[in-house]
C-alpha cells in the first residue's frame, strides 16, 4: 500500500451528538483536500445507530473495539494506541490528527497541518501539530503559529509517524491506564517541538469529560472559545510568529540550543516510568 501523508482518526464512545458534531466539522475542514477519516469506537451504552449509519457514510472505516473490563483511563490509552497502530502500521500513514469526539475544530485546522507537514516535515525535531492556544483573540495573529516545546494535545492535535515510533508505547500499554498517556508521552515530545497556532483551531465541547472540570465557565473552556479562529482566508499564508505561550508555564519557546537539556529529561522520566511498571507489576 502506497504511503499516505495524512489522515484523521475520531475516538468516540456514548456521546453521539458530539460525535455527529465532530464528524461534521472534520468533514468541513477537510473541504476537497483527500484525507481519508477512520472511526474507532467502543460499544457503547447509548443509541449509536444514526450516527454510526452517518459515520459509515462519509468515513474511510468505523472499528469497534470491546472496552468491557478496563477503567476509562485504560480504554482512553486502549483506543488511542489501537486506532494509531492501525494508521499507522497498517494504513501506512505518515501523519495522523486524532480528534477526540467533543471538539470542534476551525475549517483553517486541516489546511494548517497539511501546510505545517510541507514546511516541517524533514526536520527530525518535529513531533506534529497541536490546535489549542489559550491566548486571546487577536486579529494580528490569525494564520500564525509558534514551535513549542509541549506534549500533545489530547482532543485534538497531528503526530507525525516518526514521534509514534520513538514513544515506545508497547511499554505503556503494560502499565495498562495506570500513568495517562499524556503524561507518559510528554518528556519524549519535548524532544522536539509541535507547531501550534497562536490562536486555537478548535473548541472543547466536553465540559464533563474525564480529564477536565465538570462545568463549562472553567477557565479551560472559556480561553479556547475566546481564542478561537474561524475564519477562512484563502489569500493569506500561516506565517511563523513566535509568541509566548504563557498560559502553560511548561509550554516553552523550540530552541535547538536546549535540545540536551531534554533528551537528559526524557531518560529521567523513562527510568522513573519503568520503575513504576515493575512496582505494579509486582
Amino acid at each position: 500500500m502506497n504511503r499516505n501523508p495524512l489522515g484523521i482518526l475520531i475516538i468516540t464512545y456514548n456521546r453521539p451528538q458530539l460525535f455527529e458534531n465532530c464528524l461534521d466539522r472534520a468533514i468541513s475542514a477537510r473541504g476537497e483536500n483527500i484525507v481519508p477519516i477512520i472511526v474507532i469506537r467502543q460499544n457503547s451504552e447509548v443509541d449509536y445507530l444514526s450516527a454510526i449509519k452517518k459515520a459509515e457514510q462519509e468515513c474511510d472505516a468505523v472499528i469497534t473495539v470491546n472496552g468491557a473490563n478496563r477503567t476509562v483511563e485504560e480504554n482512553i490509552n486502549f483506543n488511542r494506541i489501537c486506532g494509531l497502530n492501525y494508521m499507522f502500521g497498517v494504513l501506512k500513514f505518515e501523519n495522523v490528527i486524532v480528534l477526540e469526539d467533543d471538539v470542534h475544530i476551525s475549517d483553517l485546522s486541516i489546511d494548517f497541518c497539511l501546510e505545517a507537514i510541507t514546511k516541517f516535515s524533514r526536520d527530525k525535531k518535529f513531533m506534529g501539530v497541536n490546535f489549542g492556544s489559550r491566548i486571546p483573540f487577536d486579529i494580528r495573529l490569525r494564520k500564525t503559529y509558534s514551535l513549542l516545546r509541549y506534549g500533545q494535545h489530547g482532543p485534538a492535535s497531528l503526530i507525525t509517524k516518526r514521534a509514534w515510533q520513538g514513544m515506545r508505547l508497547n511499554q505503556l500499554t503494560r502499565l495498562k491506564g495506570k500513568v495517562a498517556w499524556d503524561g507518559w508521552v510528554e518528556s519524549y515530545l519535548k524532544k522536539g517541538f509541535f507547531v501550534t497556532p497562536n490562536l486555537s483551531m478548535y473548541i472543547d465541547l466536553g465540559h464533563s469529560g474525564t480529564h477536565t472540570p465538570s462545568y463549562e465557565n472553567e477557565p479551560y473552556f472559556k480561553d479556547l472559545e475566546n481564542s478561537f479562529d474561524d475564519a477562512v482566508d484563502a489569500h493569506k499564508k500561516f506565517t511563523h510568529v513566535q509568541v509566548e505561550h504563557s498560559w502553560r508555564i511548561d509550554s516553552r519557546s523550540y530552541k535547538r540550543r536546549n535540545n540536551l537539556e531534554y533528551w537528559l529529561r526524557d531518560l529521567y522520566s523513562r527510568i522513573r516510568a519503568l520503575t513504576q511498571s515493575e512496582e505494579i507489576k509486582s
